[in-house]
């Protein structure tokens, strides 16, 4: 069975090519109105794009561009890890866990 997922290799291919902008501020609009359902649900300070979208300059700056026009935007940011971001967020999040009960434990035997 095929996929339904977006071929963006094939898109940000033709928003590469000649006459690519229309498809480059087709594509911005589209991710600025999930961005947009995303920032009223949750509040971020900020939104990182990642995946192949965060590495493509054009459309990042066109989402921004985008963006900052909606009434309740937020910063966009390009993404800085390319392999395996879910991976990276839980690692950073298992060491701040892991640090926190550290320094908990240490205070409890000092204070013991």
């Amino acid at each position: 069975a095929g996929s339904n997922a977006i071929d963006v290799r094939l898109l940000t291919s033709r928003a590469s090519s000649v006459g690519g902008d229309k498809l480059t501020a087709a594509l911005a609009q589209a991710i600025c109105g999930v961005l947009s359902a995303a920032v009223a649900l949750c509040d971020p300070r900020l939104v990182v794009l990642g995946g192949p979208w965060g590495v493509f300059e054009p459309i990042v700056d066109e989402v921004r561009r985008q963006f900052a026009a909606l009434p309740r935007s937020v910063p966009v940011q390009l993404t800085t890890l390319l392999d395996e971001p879910a991976l990276a967020g839980a690692r950073l999040t298992a060491i701040d866990r892991l640090r926190a009960d550290v320094i908990a434990r240490a205070r409890a035997q000092r204070f013991a």
